[in-house]
This record gives structure tokens, C-alpha cells and sequence, in this order.
């Protein structure tokens, strides 16, 4: 077997011919020879835009294929050997050869070859049975040994590393470490660094391999453990003045001594493991300990803090009523500190009971709900102050109201009894209901539910009690809505359900029997309109008497009618009622009492009687009886002006008939009269009578379409102007213009070129069949054109406040005179009438439009629009700066990132108010500099004043942090 068109151009494919194909639709079928012969094969390539076509034939020998037995492709290391082939065929003649050259054998399974470099190694088959001979091939790749450098060994501190080796990078080769216990950075790198996870000596070990050949190589490590700790942090705080005792930690013990550094403000034990360390400023002290092969040193960083003289608070011991706030502060008699001297110090407040502002601030706002004392620690660095203060608050007395909670019907009254021991200045609320409001026994009268408030004061304190008086509702029912009902209908009498229990008694008059319940249902019964009344009687606590009437309809309903009638004839069924004043509807769709139908055949009809929304009902039957004359109308009656029309085209023999029109007067006796030729829309009436006496009149109702057609005015239009041209039919009908075999009443239409052009107009009304016509046209004259173009300068991005010229240019140019121009900011805001303007713009926008009407001596107009960028100015002002001169940020400046701004004043305030820097300069910025000498890390207040390029004025202010 082989694969046809193998390297495929893409498209679709369809393969056609003998069997042997595996597919026919793909691109690169395989055939495969499975009996002797010549198989002619067909293919077409089909692509969006070519096909193409090609033809393949394949011959097919007598006999089989010669068995090649051949190992399959193989690597080895330099130096191995490998067999390439197996036992032979019968009948079977082998030849090798090989490349590079060198190698032949007529063997099936040649001697064993050893390869110095990659060779191909071919064998070629024959066979009597076959005229065509086998081929195959075996490609044996030689590889050489990988190339390992490794370190001989290493020694260092548990917790370091070391890169194991130095090996070049080489084609084809992988790596793989051991052990893989996480210590090694990359199990599968050349040359991975290791970082041993327990103590002592650690043997890796590596394997190179590529696909013929391996090398291995092992390399010891020690890690040296060694530990020196201390039993303080590596920075530690201490008050000036106060000393810190370091204990420094060998493992193993006695491993190393112990060396300090330096040796100022330090006292050390005899063996150098524990140092007092008492320095008057910040200070770094180092220890170390030396083994072969491992150096550990540890720092302790000591920083040396104070506090300031005066740390009091004020009030330390005061009074409040529950509710109020005391500001907890500095006392007014100790001079404040410069806090810019304690950057670092903190302040922590405690209890949190009551705290309203946070517990870091040095002042505290609480509000206690019991007496507290509160406790501000004040931290710098490893210097503490503690300082407490008392807020005492005022207990109230215990204040009732008697009774606490009650309840009350509507409309009822209720005795509240007040205690209130040492309570002063009482008042009641709300007190519109009560009958005194500052009495200790007032009487409430509530609408609702209502809890009273007796408030008054103690010690001066503010206190107050509160009491519930509940009123409950009357008892919930609803009546059903609407006093109208039918006899035999069924009524629920009490459309709600109250949640709370409640006594039910139900009457009524006429008197009837109801169940004592919350929803009765009655049933209604009425021979002609009578009145009902239900009577209530509800009990929750709070009794309720009330009340409804229902007026309930029966009527009895009959129709008077004849039992036959006549063909095609005409007779008046009327119903019959016992009660007046209802809506009648028939089957046949009619509301009147009384109908006239012609029935075809036997017919029942049924009327429906409704009065006072209730519905009744009965029949009659009535049967066709003698002979109609026959009347037989023409199926078109709708003519245009001038037609004609045969009004009858049959005769019933010994019938008699009689016509007359609506209009022009038209009489006749004959059953069919003469052809009319119409003018005007015409009813027609015929009256026949048949020998027996059945009697039918029928109309003729005739249409004539007149209709008028009105077309607009011609019109003069500018050239590239849109125009509408319109016609109007009096009756429905379909419109045809031409040219263009535009088919509605109107169409806009644009033309660019200077002419004249007429438009007819085909008006069709009527009906299918019966179409009319009428024509009328239009003409237009188009007028020259002209095209208009904004020249602007700058033209298209400029500052605010700029001045822009704009010209409106005129193309061709050579028409020029006795055009007007009119020009319009945003649309809306006239800016000049001369083909070129100047125009200064004070918009906030980022963009503004300018718009120009030009108009022609003829009349006609041309509109542009330009629309430019205009850049507001834009301006930045930083909140932090750092003047350490270091050439980013250094100073504090406004900083102008988009279009035009003129500072004029820049200010800068200390956290007190104090001017720190001022200059009117356009340039001006502040270094961070005062009085010649360099300002605090602080947050300072700005004040900036500056002009935008329209010259309005802007003035600003905020924070700024100064940082160094």
C-alpha cells in the first residue's frame, strides 16, 4: 500500500475508479494492491474560485511482495553493537547496503554492526513469484557518552547552599539527581544548587543519559551545624537611662566562644554569652562564633527613646448625666510638646468602655453609661507614662407607671398612676390625649395604640418612664360589595376573616335561617326584584352592630312568534318579559326585544334576557312554508363612472315585481329591466310576490369608484437638495410614478446635476377587476450646485481662550458673489454672517463646534460643520513631597500638565497656622524650607491662586505632607 498525493493543496476532494481507496472525499488517500490488475483512479480538487481534475493508473503485478524481515530503527552508544536483521524467506534474495558507505551483506540476518557515527542501513528483496522487490531501511543513531563536571565535595552552614557542578550543556543529554527530598533545586538541571534539609554530611548523586549511552557521579556535602541565638528580638527598645541584659545561645554548646562588637557601653560575663548593654544613644551591637567550615553572626539593634516632661490630663475627676460627652485632654496649665521631637510616640486608652473618638489619639471623647476610670498609656519607643482619670456618672431613680401595660375598646378612657422619687420639672408626651401633662395621675383617652412618656429631671439629669396602652380593633368583617343579585345565586355574607375570636349573629328581613359563624353562605331566591337586608351582631370585647341590603332578580321570559313563514321572507319574533327594562341578545347577534328574520330553512332562535346583571333565556322554532320568487343579483357591483349593469338575471313564472332607486328616480315592473349604465352610486330595490303570496324585497347596493387625483406643485430645488413629490387619490388605490417605477403616493428624491425632469404619475383605484384610472405629472428644474469647506486656523486643537480663524471656502470657485453666510457655535450661539471670522471660545468643554449656512443668489444652501479639540487646562498638585535632594520630587510645585495656566499666588501654613512660604512668582515652589533652615515632616495646608487661559480665576487649598 501507498498514500496518493501525499503533500495536499487544500480544497475539497472526491476520488473516483476501482476499489482500493481507504477514503474518497479526503485529500491523501492510501491504496492499498489486493489483487493483481490495473486500477485507473480519478481525482477533482474543487476550491472557491478553480477545480481541476487528474487521473492515476496503478499496476498491479502477479505474485506477492518479498518478506523483508528488518529490526526497526534503533540508538546505541558509541562503541555497542546491534543486529539488524532476522531469518530469511525461500525463494529469496537479500542485499545490504549502507550510508555512509561501507557496509554490504547478502544475508537476511547479518553478522552484528558496531557504528562509529548515525548510518542507514538498507536491505533490498527479490523473489521469483514477484517481479517487483521488496525495500526497506533501519537507521541506527550513535550517540557519545554525556560529558559530567561536578564538584569534589563541599562543606559549609546548615541552611546554605552550593551549586554541585559546573557541566556544559549538551545535545540530547537529561539529568537526574537523587535523593529528590526536596533539598535540590531542580532534580532534572545539569547543575542544580543544593540546600541540605537536616544536618551533617548529605552524598548526591547524578545520572546523564541521552538515548544511547548513561554516566553516573556522586559528590559529599557537610552541612555544619551551628546555631547562635539570643533571648531578645533582633531590635530592642530601651528607656535612656536603663540598661538590657542580652543572653546569647551556642549550639552545640561550647562549639565557639562568643565575640562582641564593638565593646563601648557593654558589660560582658566571663564567658562572653551574656552582654549588658546600656548605650546614651541608638546603637548596633554584633556577636559572633566561628567553626571550620561555618561563621554565624547575629545583630540586636538597640533604639534609644524618651518622653516628653509633660504628659498630664484634665479633668481627672468629674461628674456627667448618662448620655453626656467628656473631651478628655492635655491640661490647660502644662506647656504642649513639639510632637515633631516624638515622631514614633503612641497613646493607648483603656477601658473601651464609652469611647467615642479612637483610643490612639492623645485625647479621648467618651460617653459612659457607669462610672469609669479611664487609664492613657504613652508609648515612645521603649519609654512608657500611664495617667488615669474619673468619670463619674449620675444613677437616675427608679421611675414607674402603673399599669404598665393595658388595653382599651375605641373611644374608652384609662387612669395611668406615676412614681417618680426626686424627680423634677415632669411632662407627659404625647399629651394631646392625656388630661394633664405634668401630673404624677393623668387620664388617657388614646385613638390608637399609644405609649406615654413621663420625662422630668434628676440632679439635673435628664430621665424618663414609658407605659403601653393597647387599643384593640373592633371586630374585622366585610359586607360583599354590590347590592345587585340573581335569583338561585348563592352569597357569602362576610367576605373577611378576623384573626382574633369573636361572637357571630346573623338576621334578616324577610327573616331566614343563618348559621351563627364568621362566613354564612345563603342561598337567593326571587320571582320579580326584591329587597333583602342581613343584620350583624359581632362580639371580640368590643361588640358591633351593622348591616347590608341585596336586592335579588327573577323574571319570567317567553316569545311570541309565527310557526311558518315563506322562503327568503321576512317576519318580527318578539320576546316576551315579566319584568321590564333588561338588555335582550339574540343568536342571530340582534339587542332589540323584537327581530325580523328570513330564514333558509327550519330555524330555532334563542334571546337571552340580562337585567341587573342576571341572565334568562328561551326559544323558538320556526319552518320554512310555500314558494320565494326567485332574484338573482350580478356579483359585481362595483363599477367605474360609465360602466353598466344588468340589475336581475332570472323570473320566477306568475311572480310579480317592482322596482325603484334611491337616486335618479329609477321605476320598473319587469323581473329583469333594462341595462343601466351608472354614473353615481345607486340602491336598488325589488319587491316579488309569487302566486301563493310569498312576498321578498331585496336590495342592490351599486358602488361607482368616482375618485379625483391631486399632484403637488412643481417645484425649483437646489442640486444635491432633497425634495418630495406627492399625489393624492380621493378613494383607496395604488400609485406609479415615472420614471424610477416608484410605487407610493410620495418619494424623496436627490438629484446633483443641473436639469430639468418631468414625473408622471398612474393612479389605479377600484377593486381587483374593476380597476379605474387617472394620470397626472410634476416637473422639476434643479438648480446648480456648490460645495462649502472649513479652513480653520489652528485647525483642529487649541488652547481655551485662543483666538480661531475660520473661513468658509466656496468650491468652484469661480461663484463667489451673492452668497450669504451665517455662523453658529454648538449649534446655538450666532458667532458672525462673514464668509471668515475670528472667534475666541470661553467654553468648559473639550470640544466645540462651528457650523456655517451658506447661501446661494439662487437660493440654495450648503451647511458644515467643524469640530476641534479644545485643551482645558489641567493641572496637578501634589500631596506629598520629599526635598532630600535628590532630584525627584524635591519641592512643592502646581504642576501643569494640559493647556494654558498663569499661577499667581502660592501660600503654605503650618498645622498652626503659621505662613511658612509665599510667592506671587509664575514659577514659584517651596523646597521644604523656612527662615533659612529646613521645615519638620509635617502635613502643611496650601493655598494656590492661578488663572485659566480664558482668564477666569481659580483658587484651591488642601494638605500637602512634607517627608524626609
Amino acid at each position: 500500500s501507498f498514500t496518493l498525493n501525499e503533500n495536499a493543496f487544500p480544497g475539497d476532494y472526491a476520488w473516483f475508479g476501482s476499489q482500493g481507496l481507504d477514503c474518497y472525499t479526503c485529500p491523501s488517500p492510501t491504496f492499498t494492491a489486493t489483487a493483481p490488475g490495473i486500477y485507473t483512479l480519478l481525482c477533482i480538487i474543487t476550491t472557491p474560485f478553480c477545480s481541476d481534475t487528474d487521473i492515476v493508473r496503478i499496476n498491479v503485478a502477479t505474485g506477492l511482495q518479498p518478506v523483508l524481515n528488518i529490526t526497526s530503527d534503533t540508538s546505541i552508544c558509541v562503541g555497542e553493537s546491534v543486529t539488524l536483521g532476522g531469518p530469511s524467506t525461500p525463494l529469496t534474495t537479500y542485499a545490504w547496503a549502507s550510508n555512509p558507505p561501507g557496509f554490504s551483506s547478502s544475508d537476511s540476518a547479518p553478522p552484528p554492526v558496531a557504528p562509529v557515527s548515525s548510518t542507514t542501513y538498507y536491505l533490498t528483496a527479490t523473489s521469483t513469484i514477484c517481479p517487483f522487490p521488496g525495500v526497506d531501511s533501519v537507521v541506527v543513531t550513535v550517540y557519545k557518552r554525556p560529558v559530567l563536571s561536578v564538584i569534589d565535595g563541599a562543606t559549609f552552614c546548615f541552611g546554605d547552599s552550593a551549586v554541585l557542578g559546573n557541566t556544559t550543556f549538551q545535545p540530547f543529554v537529561s539529568y537526574l539527581w537523587s535523593p529528590n527530598d526536596g533539598s535540590l533545586s531542580d532534580t532534572t538541571s545539569a547543575n542544580p544548587v543544593a540546600t541540605p534539609i537536616i544536618p551533617g554530611l548529605q552524598v548526591y548523586s547524578v545520572t546523564a543519559s541521552n538515548p544511547g549511552c548513561s554516566i553516573t557521579s556522586t559528590i559529599p556535602v557537610n552541612a555544619v551545624d551551628l546555631q547562635l541565638s539570643f533571648n531578645v528580638a533582633d531590635s530592642i527598645l530601651l528607656c535612656k537611662g536603663s540598661a538590657q541584659e542580652i543572653l546569647a545561645t551556642v549550639f552545640p554548646p561550647g562549639a565557639a566562644s562568643v565575640i562582641w562588637n564593638p565593646l563601648q557601653q557593654i558589660q560582658l560575663s566571663p564567658d562572653g554569652l551574656t552582654a549588658t548593654v546600656s548605650p546614651e544613644d541608638n546603637f548596633t551591637y554584633t556577636a559572633t562564633v566561628t567553626v571550620p567550615g561555618c561563621t554565624r553572626s547575629k545583630k540586636v539593634f538597640v533604639k534609644v527613646d524618651s518622653l516628653p516632661q509633660f504628659l498630664g490630663i484634665a479633668p481627672l475627676d468629674t461628674s456627667i448625666c448618662i448620655g453626656s460627652i467628656v473631651l478628655l485632654k492635655y491640661r490647660d496649665d502644662e506647656p504642649l510638646y513639639e510632637p515633631s521631637l516624638f515622631p514614633e510616640m503612641t497613646f493607648l486608652w483603656t477601658p473601651g468602655d464609652g469611647q467615642i473618638t479612637t483610643d490612639t489619639l492623645p485625647f479621648l471623647y467618651v460617653q459612659p453609661t457607669d462610672t469609669v476610670v479611664y487609664t492613657r498609656i504613652t508609648v515612645n519607643g521603649g519609654c512608657a507614662d500611664t495617667v488615669t482619670a474619673t468619670v463619674n456618672v449620675i444613677e437616675p431613680p427608679e421611675m414607674n407607671i402603673l399599669p404598665e401595660v393595658s388595653t382599651i375598646c375605641p373611644d374608652s378612657m384609662i387612669l395611668l398612676t406615676a412614681t417618680a422619687p426626686g424627680v423634677d420639672s415632669l411632662m407627659w408626651t404625647p399629651a394631646g390625649s392625656l388630661t394633664c401633662d405634668d401630673c404624677l395621675t393623668p387620664v388617657a383617652t388614646p385613638l390608637s395604640s399609644t405609649t406615654y412618656t413621663l420625662s422630668g429631671k434628676f440632679k439635673g439629669c435628664p430621665v424618663a418612664t414609658s407605659a403601653l396602652v393597647n387599643v384593640i380593633p373592633r371586630p374585622i368583617y366585610q359586607f360583599p360589595s354590590g347590592t345587585i343579585r340573581c335569583s338561585g345565586d348563592s352569597l357569602l355574607l362576610n367576605l373577611a376573616q378576623d384573626p382574633n375570636p369573636a361572637a357571630y349573629t346573623w338576621t334578616s328581613n324577610p327573616p331566614s335561617s343563618i348559621p351563627s359563624i364568621a362566613q354564612p353562605t345563603v342561598a337567593l331566591q326571587s320571582t320579580g326584584v326584591n329587597t333583602i337586608t342581613y343584620y350583624l351582631e359581632v362580639d371580640n370585647g368590643c361588640p358591633v352592630q351593622d348591616s347590608f341590603t341585596v336586592v335579588v332578580t327573577g323574571v319570567e321570559l317567553s316569545i311570541s312568534a309565527p310557526d311558518t313563514i315563506c322562503p327568503n321572507s321576512t317576519k318580527l319574533i318578539n320576546a316576551l318579559t315579566s319584568v321590564p327594562g333588561g338588555q335582550f341578545t339574540w343568536s342571530e347577534g340582534s339587542t332589540t326585544q323584537g327581530i325580523s328574520v328570513s330564514p333558509d330553512s327550519t330555524t330555532t332562535y334563542t334571546v337571552n334576557y340580562e337585567l341587573n346583571g342576571c341572565a334568562f333565556q328561551d326559544s323558538v322554532t320556526i319552518t320554512i312554508s310555500g314558494e320565494t320568487p326567485d332574484i338573482l343579483f350580478p356579483t359585481d357591483n362595483q363599477l367605474c363612472p360609465g360602466d353598466s349593469i344588468v340589475l336581475n338575471s332570472v323570473a320566477t313564472q306568475g311572480a310579480t315585481y317592482s322596482w325603484i332607486s334611491n337616486v335618479g328616480g329609477f321605476t320598473s315592473q319587469e323581473a329583469i329591466p333594462p341595462v343601466q349604465v351608472m354614473t353615481n352610486s345607486t340602491t336598488y330595490t325589488v319587491t316579488a310576490t309569487s302566486v301563493d303570496g310569498c312576498t321578498i324585497t331585496k336590495t342592490l347596493p351599486v358602488t361607482v369608484f368616482n375618485a379625483s387625483l391631486s399632484v403637488s406643485n412643481d417645484l425649483v430645488v437646489c442640486a444635491g437638495e432633497t425634495f418630495s413629490v406627492s399625489g393624492t387619490g380621493t378613494a383607496t388605490g395604488a400609485y406609479s410614478w415615472t420614471p424610477g417605477n416608484i410605487s407610493s403616493p410620495s418619494f424623496t428624491e436627490t438629484l446633483n446635476n443641473e436639469q430639468i425632469i418631468q414625473y408622471g404619475l398612474l393612479y389605479t383605484y377600484g377593486t381587483p377587476g374593476n380597476e379605474c384610472f387617472l394620470t397626472d405629472t410634476v416637473t422639476v428644474q434643479v438648480l446648480r450646485d456648490f460645495a462649502i469647506k472649513i479652513v480653520a486656523d489652528p485647525d483642529s486643537v487649541y488652547n481655551v481662550g485662543e483666538a480661531v480663524m475660520l473661513d468658509a471656502v466656496i468650491q468652484p470657485s469661480q461663484i463667489l458673489t451673492g452668497f450669504t453666510f451665517s455662523w453658529l457655535e454648538n449649534n446655538t450661539l450666532p458667532i458672525g454672517n462673514t464668509q471668515e471670522i475670528t472667534v475666541t471660545s470661553q467654553t468648559t468643554e473639550n470640544t466645540i463646534a462651528y457650523t456655517v449656512t451658506v447661501v446661494s443668489p439662487n437660493g440654495c444652501s450648503q451647511v458644515e460643520t467643524i469640530v476641534m479639540r479644545v485643551l482645558q487646562p489641567k493641572v496637578e498638585i501634589p500631596n506629598a513631597f520629599t526635598p532630600n535632594g535628590d532630584g525627584s520630587n524635591d519641592a512643592f510645585r502646581l504642576a501643569i500638565i494640559e493647556g494654558v495656566v498663569v499661577l499667581e499666588r502660592l501660600e503654605v501654613y503650618n498645622r498652626w497656622g503659621q505662613k511658612v512660604y509665599e510667592s506671587t512668582d509664575a514659577a514659584a515652589e517651596w523646597d521644604g524650607r523656612t527662615d533659612g533652615k529646613d521645615a519638620p515632616s509635617d502635613v502643611y495646608v496650601y493655598k494656590i491662586r492661578y488663572r485659566r487661559g480664558d482668564g477666569s480665576l481659580v483658587l484651591d487649598s488642601g494638605e500637602v505632607t512634607l517627608l524626609r
